[in-house]
């Protein structure tokens, strides 16, 4: 008895977090954990300047402060991944495979460099260090490049800083 009383007691506040916010139903919750980001749509009115500061937001929610809904919000559907590992039909559906543990697997970040429409980040996640980078058009993360997965000292000829 008191052993069920205590149980009770215990998962009160984990029930009260999953119960749905004002306005919105349980399956309305349920369903926004499971949304994709609407890919970018190019725009070719952006600016250079707006540009670098869209790079900027991207590396900011992909890094600096992980939200990685955020982050792939910025990724064009047809974008061309370089990545030999991902054979995905555009980098959009990525996210399902990092979504379940980037947010909480605290990615640091060594150094960044944003030229141009390109920008190069090198960082470092519970599997060891990585080097992306990314080019833009229209506003929007066209294509990718994984330079390197792993400690970045063992890879031959891998890139030690982020200059572009």
């Amino acid at each position: 008895m008191r052993a069920s009383i205590i149980l009770a007691i215990l998962n009160t506040p984990l029930v009260i977090l999953a119960l749905p916010t004002a306005g919105q139903t349980w399956e309305e919750m349920v369903a926004s954990w499971n949304v994709k980001p609407v890919p970018c749509v190019r725009n070719p009115a952006i600016t250079a300047q707006q540009t670098q500061e869209r790079a900027a937001a991207f590396v900011d929610a992909y890094l600096t402060h992980p939200d990685i809904t955020k982050a792939f919000s910025y990724i064009a559907k047809d974008l061309v991944n370089h990545d030999e590992n991902t054979n995905d039909e555009g980098g959009i559906e990525a996210y399902w495979k990092v979504k379940p543990f980037w947010n909480e697997g605290h990615p640091e970040m060594v150094c960044q460099d944003i030229k141009g429409s390109e920008v190069r980040v090198k960082y470092k996640i519970w599997t060891g260090a990585a080097i992306d980078r990314y080019r833009f058009d229209g506003g929007c993360i066209v294509e990718h490049w994984n330079e390197g997965d792993g400690i970045m000292d063992d890879v031959p000829g891998a890139p030690q800083t982020c200059t572009l």
